[in-house]
């Protein structure tokens, strides 16, 4: 069930002056600015009780192009990227225009979401065609006319919106999602692809919808499926959570190599015994500064990296994946291998996120582009 604002009960959104009237140079859409302004203009909302520059998604759902259901496509991005009512967006009531000899020519009730330009910037992102490039830069054509028209008042809402839509994602969840369609179908077949095993009796069903519902208040927990930098501290792949976390968070995901992440020694024997030895060796030294630099990948925002070790046998590949993989813990046993299917290979990567993933035999299996994937965050050394 979708609970709607009544459309009184919004500030009336107007447009916003000397904002929406110019297409940016760089656009590479054929549409002229006239047309920007008319079909997916820019108007003040209150989103939050906060007045920011808005969009009307159903009229950005026309302009996109997308091809499906306006209702269906909103929901399934509200979903899939975490967006929050009351942070993101705010769902009103208008009356549909009559179509000329339709059967349904009286005007109807539908339901539109005031989406806050970021949204909309985002929606128009994710699609990935000119039409989406266009209102994207369009969108932000619009906010830096803003910032130079009323600079104080744009970076005071564009604080605030950044505050509450950072907790909106803090505690968007998998499960929680679940929670919305509790009692329905849809709702159990969340909780049970989660790993939730649901009674199948219609009367304990309801007590468990009942007791869910009214649970909402209690402490949410945010389910991991990756390693890495996740609610302010970092998880590692056997789970443990170094640091303190701003949200209760635990990791869902499973590595082969987990029991290898073991405390043995200290850094000072480390440096004595390992560092001192790799000094003056490029590769050795290559895959130190590697087990090093992996953890602060997640904080600089960067794209993760592989290294390939190329060289005859005995030529001390291994060796050097030993010495990277001796800052985390057992080298033997965190050491893995080529050997297995592409779905296991890349499992292992989301296992380590923002972490070192050594692999030794690049030629026994797995394709190695099955772990370049540019949204994951993670180093990679093969041998």
């Amino acid at each position: 069930m979708i609970l709607t604002t009544p459309v009184d009960s919004q500030k009336q959104a107007f447009p916003l002056a000397g904002s929406i009237q110019t297409q940016p140079e760089s656009s590479q859409s054929d549409i002229s600015s006239s047309d920007f302004a008319e079909r997916i203009p820019v108007s003040i909302s209150n989103i939050g009780n906060k007045d920011i520059q808005s969009v009307s998604g159903r009229k950005l759902h026309v302009f996109l192009k997308v091809g499906r259901d306006f209702t269906t496509w909103i929901k399934a991005r509200i979903k899939q990227y975490g967006f929050k009512e009351g942070v993101d967006y705010v769902i009103v009531e208008d009356l549909s225009t009559p179509v000329s000899g339709s059967a349904k020519s009286r005007q109807q009730v539908e339901h539109d979401y005031v989406l806050s330009l970021d949204m909309g910037k985002e929606l128009s992102m994710v699609e990935r065609n000119e039409q989406g490039k266009a209102a994207r830069r369009y969108f932000i054509d619009c906010e830096e006319r803003l910032r130079r028209v009323a600079p104080e008042e744009y970076s005071a809402a564009l604080m605030d919106w950044r505050k509450n839509r950072v907790a909106a994602c803090e505690d968007h969840k998998s499960m929680s999602e679940a929670v919305a369609d509790i009692g329905e179908r849809e709702g159990w077949r969340t909780l049970k692809a989660g790993g939730v095993n649901v009674t199948t009796k219609s009367t304990l069903r309801a007590i468990l919808a009942d007791w869910l519902q009214r649970s909402g208040s209690l402490e949410i927990w945010r389910v991991a499926q990756a390693t890495g930098w996740q609610c302010g501290a970092y998880i590692m792949p056997d789970g443990e959570i170094i640091g303190t976390p701003e949200k209760p968070v635990l990791f869902n995901g499973r590595s082969a190599a987990a029991a290898g992440y073991v405390v043995k020694g200290t850094p000072e024997s480390w440096r004595d015994s390992v560092a001192r030895l790799a000094r003056g060796n490029p590769s050795m030294m290559a895959g130190i500064g590697a087990a090093l630099a992996a953890p602060l990948i997640g904080l600089a925002g960067a794209d993760g990296f592989g290294i390939h070790f190329y060289e005859q046998s005995s030529s001390g590949k291994t060796t050097t994946a030993n010495i990277a993989s001796s800052l985390y813990g057992e080298p033997d046993a965190l050491r893995l291998t080529w050997f297995g299917t592409a779905l296991g290979i890349a499992n292992e990567a989301a296992a380590h996120n923002d972490g070192l993933m050594p692999l030794d035999e690049v030629g026994q299996g797995a394709d190695p582009d099955s772990v370049a994937n540019p949204t994951g965050k993670r180093t990679r050394l093969s041998a």
